[in-house]
């Protein structure tokens, strides 16, 4: 796959390209149309097509990484949704594989140890998160898929949030996709250092 073959697909009109996450002969889409509700297209030799999978409202991310290890990726996207069990309308994580030209639910709807305002993948295996674990603590952590699901793998950050916090190492957060309009958003990332709310 090359970045030509992203560029070179266009959209319906009504929907906006939220990311891109590259794959070997193809680029894999997150799409939202004017309600924000999202959608998964594959860019393929200039054509785009729709993938068959679950409506996501609110996605605001998507990762493609092997979280089980099968050899073969799978895509991670974020959501901003309640879940069925968890009416809060919340920040989570849905993992789908893929069959053909459908995608699969892996693991959806519930969410990481803390409310997670950005993501990213750092390996085949292992997602990193922005988390905010109550109003005045934060922390970085690394996941990992075991089974059925993601568990904590490391802390690599953690901080109060009081007017004093120093923000998160910039290594740590280079890379990560924001939640839109977050407090971490414009706070923690060092691109977005003093945006406006």
């Amino acid at each position: 796959m090359t970045t030509t073959t992203a560029v070179a697909a266009r959209l319906p009109d009504g929907l906006r390209r939220i990311e891109v996450a590259e794959l070997p002969r193809a680029a894999l889409w997150l799409v939202a149309d004017r309600d924000g509700m999202g959608s998964l297209w594959l860019a393929r030799e200039g054509a785009l097509a729709q993938i068959d999978c679950d409506p996501l409202p609110g996605a605001w991310a998507l990762r493609i990484a092997d979280v089980d290890d099968d050899g073969r990726a799978e895509a991670l996207v974020a959501l901003r949704k309640p879940a069925k069990y968890d009416p809060t309308l919340d920040h989570r994580l849905h993992v789908y594989a893929f069959d053909g030209d459908r995608c699969v639910p892996l693991w959806r709807g519930t969410r990481l140890a803390g409310r997670f305002d950005a993501i990213d993948a750092i390996d085949a295996h292992t997602i990193v998160v922005h988390e905010r674990l109550s109003s005045t603590r934060a922390r970085i952590a690394s996941y990992r898929w075991h089974d059925f699901g993601f568990v904590l793998d490391a802390v690599r950050w953690a901080n109060d949030m009081g007017d004093d916090a120093a923000p998160p190492p910039a290594e740590l957060v280079r890379g990560m996709t924001w939640a839109p309009g977050t407090d971490a958003e414009r706070e923690l990332d060092p691109r977005c250092r003093g945006c406006p709310p």
